[in-house]
């Protein structure tokens, strides 16, 4: 809401003003509610969100007007739409378990998000002041509280009255050209944004139009990208937080290295800090909101700091800061900020291997080298019965004690992968009690001679 509150000839404010909390309430309903709906046609949730804006502010363009209300109405709408793109699986989830019926998760969404803008603009009509001005991405940050507030503390209300734990956004990260992707497409949403509200029409144009221009922009834009890359929906999520930050007022990003900075910093927050982010409609604006703020504060502090020092001070510190840039343009690329493993030479190095082959190794670094190999209880003997080479004709225990056991080989492991794999695996996996048996029998001593076996019902009988 802009600054338009001041009163009138009786010093009381313009009947417009009372009526702003309303037109924000019915604009954050209508657009959560139709981004939700489209979202199940089909569509995904960034295109639905931008479509839903232009369907609902088209005919606010259509007749253009520098009214309070139609421009309160249309942010509010992109606002809401930002709601609207919350995953309709966990709302039905959060829904589900306040003992509702799913079928009205929509409509319970939508009034809490316009119970939300409409709250906020009634504040700002009582303060006379606009919170947050000129920032991108605040309406997107005031959907993610509202969002995340609907979710989180509507289980609440259902018998098990537990808050529903909301998880972040999946990873973006997949590589470094993978980040400079996404830097160029955040780059790009952000500067067609900036020139398109930069066009003399629109700039002078109501707010209602600028927000219609922005929303043209990101549809087009959405609508190439997913021709070009598919399913994948990190470069879209990176190129309509960019939009977001383009919108942002010139007071906030200053030239052209500010919106770059943003870019950067942006970008670095979807990949570093997107588990934090809960998976929410309203988290790419809370993102793009976080980075317009950062480089704005940064600007500030500089700004301030550059009135109290003295120019041979600043002189220092820009070549100070140059020498550390520099410094690290030579070892990032370089191995010696990486980690890397002395081992002994006499330490046997293997290639990587499996889980299944290191969780071998894990379980086998637990048995001490030193102390005898031990091995399950052989099974049952079967129905025969064992005679030594020497007395053919006198018949042995069924069951014989067992034979020691041989100490562990001391000599230095194989350096073959394939050897070192069957070693591991024959020394921790579990093992059936038959074939333990083998194994018993093949690192006991070997006998002289070999037993025979004959049947027990072979057996000579005895006079």
């Amino acid at each position: 809401m802009e600054r338009s509150s001041e009163p009138g000839a009786s010093g009381k404010p313009r009947p417009s003003l009372h009526a702003a909390p309303l037109a924000s309430f019915a604009g954050a309903f209508l657009g959560c509610l139709a981004t939700l709906h489209l979202s199940t046609l089909g569509l995904t949730p960034a295109i639905a969100s931008a479509v839903a804006t232009l369907l609902l502010c088209a005919s606010i363009v259509a007749a253009p007007t520098r009214s309070l209300l139609p421009a309160t109405f249309s942010s509010s709408v992109f606002g809401g739409s930002f709601s609207g793109m919350t995953p309709v699986a966990l709302l039905s989830e959060s829904v589900a378990r306040a003992g509702l019926p799913v079928e009205s998760s929509f409509v319970l969404l939508s009034l809490f998000c316009g119970l939300v803008f409409g709250c906020v603009c009634a504040g700002e009509v009582r303060l006379r002041v606009v919170l947050l001005k000129g920032y991108g991405g605040r309406f997107g940050a005031l959907a993610a509280l509202g969002s995340c507030a609907f979710l989180t503390l509507i289980p609440m209300l259902g018998p098990a009255r537990t808050p529903l734990r909301i998880a972040g956004l999946p990873g973006y990260h997949e590589g470094p050209g993978h980040a400079l992707l996404m830097l160029a497409a955040c780059s790009v949403g952000m500067f067609a944004t900036l020139f398109a509200l930069k066009w003399p029409r629109v700039t002078d144009a109501g707010r209602a139009s600028r927000v219609f221009v922005s929303a043209a922009v990101a549809c087009a834009g959405l609508v190439i990208l997913q021709r070009l890359t598919g399913a994948d929906a990190c470069f879209s999520d990176a190129y309509y937080a960019g939009c977001f930050v383009g919108m942002s007022s010139p007071q906030r990003l200053r030239g052209t290295m500010q919106p770059l900075l943003a870019a950067v910093t942006l970008t670095m927050l979807l990949l570093l800090a997107a588990p934090v982010l809960p998976s929410v409609g309203g988290s790419l604006g809370l993102a793009a909101f976080v980075a317009v703020a950062s480089v704005d504060a940064g600007r500030r502090v500089i700004d301030a700091a550059t009135r109290s020092l003295s120019r041979p001070a600043l002189i220092g510190i820009g070549r100070s800061l140059a020498t550390a840039v520099a410094i690290a343009a030579v070892l990032l690329p370089n191995d010696l900020l990486l980690w890397q493993h002395r081992a002994d030479p006499q330490s046997i190095l293997l290639p990587p291997a499996d889980e299944d082959e290191l969780s071998g190794i894990a379980m086998e670094a637990e048995v001490p080298v030193d102390e005898p190999l031990s091995f399950a209880e052989p099974a049952p003997e079967p129905p025969f019965l064992t005679l030594p080479p020497s007395l053919p004709n006198e018949p042995r225990e069924r069951h014989a004690a067992p034979q020691p056991v041989r100490q562990a080989d001391p000599r230095p492991l194989d350096t073959s992968r394939r050897k070192q794999r069957e070693r591991t695996k024959a020394a921790t996996a579990p093992r059936h009690p038959a074939a333990a048996a083998r194994s018993q029998s093949r690192v006991s001593p070997p006998a002289p001679r070999p037993p025979r076996r004959i049947p027990q019902d072979a057996s000579p009988r005895r006079r």
